[in-house]
């Protein structure tokens, strides 16, 4: 999984299963853009993949208190940031180059909601 960085995004379609995210962004066309709005689908709300279905299948997602399935091409096209403290990343870092796991008070106490969580 793609993590973001501080000041980048990353597509919806890369986003981890139970993971939050702020949506930056959906590129399309017209009628596309208005479908993803309609669905709940726009800049600034909070999605989350509750599941995701073999051989590049749909994703099924959750904005809000609306849930819905929606094909990875299309999830590609809306850019998200993760939701949380920048630790997040942080530790995913640390992990990732061998370094020993953060003292229990350093990590886990300084979540940030999304913008746009209700």
């Amino acid at each position: 999984m793609a993590l973001s960085q501080a000041g980048h995004a990353l597509s919806l379609a890369h986003l981890g299963v139970g993971r939050p995210g702020t949506i930056l962004s959906v590129a399309g066309d017209s009628g596309l853009l208005q479908r993803l709005s309609a669905l709940g689908i726009c800049e600034g709300k909070t999605v989350s993949v509750l599941r995701r279905a073999w051989w590049s299948g749909p994703l099924h997602l959750r904005v809000g208190m609306t849930e819905l399935m929606l094909r990875r091409r299309d999830a590609q096209r809306i850019r998200i940031q993760l939701c949380g403290h920048p630790a997040v990343v942080a530790e995913s870092n640390r992990s990732a180059a061998g370094l020993p796991e953060p003292a229990p008070h350093e990590s886990g106490t300084l979540q940030q909601p999304c913008q746009g969580a209700a």
